[in-house]
């Protein structure tokens, strides 16, 4: 993955979430998705594939409880977020 710079996309659901989430958490965001687009598996953002009903998904951390999921599309080329929220919430 590393050298070709990942497009972002988000989900209608993430939106929505994502409006929902404290203003200083959401300020964490936009320097986070710099280093996603890099590199979506960099050791800062603890990036790891899901399992059980997950199975085709990934996970990172964007605050110790708080994780982003989604999926690659078009080739590995564009990243999905599918989900934000606690740990408990999107890994239901």
């Amino acid at each position: 993955m590393t050298g070709k710079t990942v497009k972002i996309e988000f989900s209608s659901a993430f939106s929505r979430h994502l409006k929902k989430l404290n203003p200083q958490i959401r300020k964490k965001l936009p320097a986070l998705m710099v280093i996603f687009s890099g590199d979506p598996f960099h050791r800062r953002l603890k990036t790891h594939k899901l399992t059980g009903k997950l199975k085709d998904k990934y996970t990172f951390s964007l605050a110790p409880n708080l994780r982003i999921v989604f999926t690659f599309i078009d080739n590995n080329q564009t990243a999905l977020f599918i989900d934000i929220g606690a740990h408990n919430q999107v890994y239901r």
